[in-house]
């Protein structure tokens, strides 16, 4: 039995603690359970093992796993957890700080944790689940590991060897023994969180759905990180199942407006897509937050996303979430030069003057995510924080080489960004 003391003041003082491996389950699109969806870019080979090779039990309480338990409770740091540490010295959310405040209470999960880092009592109250890369889109800053609908691309840049990567849907190869071994846990879930691929698209969540009905479950949090493009699901309409649960929440990803959405996110119809916000935002159960990942594609049209979306009464003020791009890191925000960074600070320290001004911001009755406001100030200090313009050449090389592929124009679409051109000296592969 460890000091419950000790453990109570990791949660609440350590830097690098984390709750995730006592009560988390992640499957990565790939078919891997990992700690979590924060995991570095690149290094799936640090997660726990994969789900086409051995069973959940295995991987819950497996080598990897106990390690990494007994490496939180000596507060030693993770090279894979750099997303974290990162976000954290920003102030900006993270899945270890999150984890510890909303899983704190598992404490005896970690006091009975022996020393060879097995915890018997720890069970996975918060699912974030990806059961393969399946996905109609194929968005800029994504890869095949992650959609489907990437696979040929992938294929003509050289990412993949099709001979080795047969099939365009990859991930957990027989999902039915996972789900079963997961059977037992569902009464004890208070999260799910359903990414992907694309959710809306895969019946092992649609399942997930009617066995959490099955167990009167309508109180879990359920949360989509999703495109939105369909929402029917074998015949049935995905919007109507919904209806059972308590707490629905679409992050919705958007990353422009119109065409420049329809760059970034290929395969998305612009006017398809509003229509299906218009359908769920009538729903009094679904939590409707704009998605953002800031990437040198949206950052110098960050605020006009947010206005227009609010503007056109798609959203409420304070629902948007907006994700750092750490990969690929070409297309980083931090490729900016410096005097558009200081344009883009100046605009978005407006932009927040302003939204505090609004309701509910400018309401102290009002009930609001503090994190809201300050995830602004997040992406100038990340955008800040180093000098990337070395790697615009690199930009210019991978999205000539797509753009070609795929019939389409940087520049045409975002004129804004000839100033990445301008940088550069002649003859440093910059687009024309």
């Amino acid at each position: 039995m460890r000091d419950r003391k000790e453990i109570e003041q990791l949660i609440q003082n350590s830097k690098h603690f984390c709750m995730v491996p006592w009560v988390h389950l992640h499957v990565t699109a790939l078919g891997n359970m990992s700690p979590c969806m924060s995991l570095l870019e690149g290094s799936e080979a640090s997660g726990y093992g994969s789900l086409n090779e051995h069973s959940f039990q295995e991987l819950w309480q497996g080598e990897r796993i106990r390690k990494l338990r007994l490496r939180m409770l000596e507060d030693k740091p993770s090279f894979n957890c750099k997303k974290c540490y990162e976000r954290d010295s920003i102030g900006y959310w993270s899945q270890r700080r999150d984890s510890n405040e909303k899983y704190g209470k598992y404490l005896d999960w970690v006091e009975t944790t022996d020393e060879n880092g097995y915890a018997h009592d720890a069970k996975p109250v918060h699912w974030d689940v990806r059961f393969s890369n399946l996905c109609n889109l194929k968005c800029r800053m994504c890869s095949y590991s992650a959609s489907s609908a990437w696979y040929e691309d992938a294929i003509n840049l050289g990412q993949i060897d099709p001979e080795q990567e047969t099939s365009k849907v990859r991930g957990v190869e027989n999902t039915e023994p996972f789900l079963q071994e997961l059977e037992e846990y569902i009464p004890y879930v208070d999260k799910l969180h359903f990414a992907g691929g694309e959710p809306l698209l895969l019946n092992e969540n649609a399942y997930i759905l009617e066995r959490l009905r099955h167990h009167k479950k309508f109180d879990t949090e359920i949360k989509y990180n999703t495109n939105l493009t369909n929402l029917s699901h074998r015949s049935k309409n995905i919007v109507e199942q919904w209806r059972y649960f308590e707490n629905i929440q679409l992050n919705v990803s958007i990353d422009g407006v119109g065409e420049r959405c329809e760059y970034v996110r290929k395969n998305l119809n612009w006017d398809k897509f509003l229509k299906n916000i218009e359908i769920v935002k009538m729903e009094k159960n679904v939590d409707l937050i704009i998605n953002i990942t800031v990437s040198i594609f949206n950052i110098m049209k960050l605020v006009e996303i947010h206005k227009y979306m609010y503007e056109n009464n798609y959203i409420n003020l304070d629902k948007i979430c907006i994700n750092l791009l750490h990969y690929p890191e070409f297309y980083s925000a931090k490729l900016l030069p410096s005097e558009m960074k200081k344009q883009v600070t100046e605009e978005i320290l407006n932009h927040l003057s302003w939204l505090r001004q609004q309701a509910p911001y400018n309401d102290i009755n009002q009930d609001y995510d503090p994190e809201s406001l300050d995830q602004w100030e997040s992406v100038i200090a990340y955008m800040n924080s180093e000098d990337w313009t070395h790697l615009i050449p690199r930009f210019f090389e991978n999205t000539a080489k797509l753009d070609e592929l795929r019939n389409e124009n940087l520049l045409d679409v975002f004129p804004e960004l000839r100033v990445l051109n301008e940088h550069q000296n002649k003859g440093m592969g910059a687009l024309k």
